[in-house]
């Protein structure tokens, strides 16, 4: 055991290798693809706010392509931070699945099946299983019909007690506008209630619902808002985004809180629901007419009223974010951007990365891949608000490998300097954590556990 001064002394010279490299990790490693396809895929097969999870060192990611089919999704596990991949299962009939986590180490796999066997499926399973084949929670018409298309999202979250939520955006019958419906199980995905209408407004189209648990196990849901039936295009100025809540596991909800600016301007939609250790939620999205870029609107009081939208990277038109917290509460968001690969090449989609360290009023593109053609939708970010398991930052997204986009793998990429926020480990650092972290990094000098001792170290210095 380490006497008082000798402690001390430590604490400050990790402490200044902590400062030291708080960038460190973005660019040494490179990107590997999950997959090897040549399935034509549309710019929106792996779309999806949360399509990556990671339990003790074991990543799972969901890739489109299996059998080199445009609409037959792939489960891929790593044990190795990305190295590896093996196809572990699949879907026929369906893309742009999402996946999450929950108690005992559990995976949820959901997906939207529109065309063969209409319904929503899931697959859940241990994470070091091999999945069963999904099966449907429910059965019948799932077409997204107003304002899906290519952008149907869906969306999942587990509170602390195991219930688990599905969320997803489709009309009840052609010709109708979509509406947002919610689905729960209380049995750990065993059964399922029937859909309920959360959202719905005659001559509009409700879309791309982001659900997530906030602190006090309330449910909360932004979505966007088409001011006419969306048929195709993007020329609706008047797209919106909208937060509502539930105090009562979806039971009844809250007023629906516009979180644009009153006076707009508006054609805001894709947004992505975050929460970090202070409470503040946060919504990223993507305005692509008016002022376009990468946005962000924050709330202070729980989601009773918000900022508006703020443009924080002005030059990503079409950004599809997905956001993450650190342990040591920097926000992490991955989007798309428009850069130039080289002084003298084209401007090309490349998947990118951004980070804040004071709440989201400033921001810096930390990582950025140039690779040999665009990017589709932009990635898709390891994180949950509850039961995430922590571990590296981590990422996919889809990668154009030819100028004609004929070639599109996922792709992946890790920062094994940066942890995610663990809320259901996240219980007070004393310095026996410190010093078994210290040991195991003696025994085992990598990067993941360089990073354990030093965000320790913070947190004990902050009195986490």
């Amino acid at each position: 055991m380490f006497n008082f001064n000798c402690w001390n002394v430590i604490i400050f010279f990790l402490s200044l290798l902590y400062l030291n490299s708080a960038n460190a990790g973005w660019y040494d490693h490179d990107p590997v693809p999950v997959q090897q396809t040549s399935a034509s895929k549309t710019n929106h097969n792996d779309r999806g706010i949360r399509r990556i999870v990671r339990i003790n060192g074991t990543t799972i990611c969901l890739a489109d392509g299996v059998n080199n089919n445009g609409s037959h999704e792939g489960v891929y596990r790593s044990f190795n931070n990305g190295v590896n991949w093996t196809l572990i299962a699949d879907k026929d009939y369906c893309n742009r699945g999402t996946i999450i986590t929950g108690p005992n180490e559990m995976v949820y796999i959901f997906w939207i099946s529109k065309e063969v066997n209409p319904g929503i499926y899931l697959s859940k399973f241990n994470y070091l299983e091999t999945p069963p084949p999904a099966s449907p929670i429910y059965q019948g018409y799932v077409r997204s019909v107003g304002a899906g298309g290519g952008y149907q999202d869906i969306s999942a979250a587990v509170d602390s007690s195991g219930t688990i939520y599905f969320c997803a955006h489709y009309a009840p019958t052609d010709g109708e506008v979509d509406r947002i419906w919610l689905l729960k199980s209380y049995d750990g995905g065993n059964t399922w209630t029937n859909p309920q209408v959360v959202a719905y407004e005659a001559g509009t189209s409700f879309a791309y619902p982001s659900l997530e648990v906030d602190h006090d196990g309330d449910l909360i849901l932004c979505f966007a808002e088409h001011a006419e039936v969306y048929l195709g295009g993007r020329s609706d100025i008047n797209k919106r985004i909208y937060f509502m809540k539930s105090a009562n596991e979806g039971e009844t909800w809250g007023p629906r809180i516009q979180v644009d600016r009153p006076a707009g301007p508006f054609g805001v939609i894709n947004p992505c629901i975050l929460e970090d250790q202070q409470n503040n939620l946060y919504i990223f999205a993507q305005r692509h007419l008016v002022n376009f870029g990468l946005v962000m609107a924050k709330s202070f009081d729980g989601g009773s009223t918000w900022s508006g939208f703020n443009t924080i990277i002005p030059t990503s038109m079409y950004a599809d974010p997905s956001a993450a917290i650190a342990q040591d509460g920097k926000i992490y968001v991955t989007y798309r951007d428009d850069l130039l690969c080289g002084d003298t090449s084209p401007e090309i989609w490349r998947n990118c990365m951004a980070q804040s360290t004071d709440g989201g009023n400033t921001w810096s593109m930390v990582d950025n891949y140039c690779g040999e053609a665009d990017v589709g939708p932009a990635g898709s970010v390891h994180y949950a608000n509850w039961w995430n398991y922590g571990g590296p930052i981590e990422w996919c997204w889809e990668q154009y490998l030819s100028s004609n986009r004929n070639l599109r793998p996922v792709y992946y990429d890790i920062n094994s300097e940066v942890l995610i926020w663990d809320r259901i480990n996240h219980t007070p650092v004393t310095r026996s954590d410190i010093e078994r972290n210290i040991n195991n990094y003696k025994n085992n000098p990598d990067s993941l556990n360089k990073s354990k001792v030093l965000n320790s170290i913070k947190k004990y210095l902050n009195g986490k």
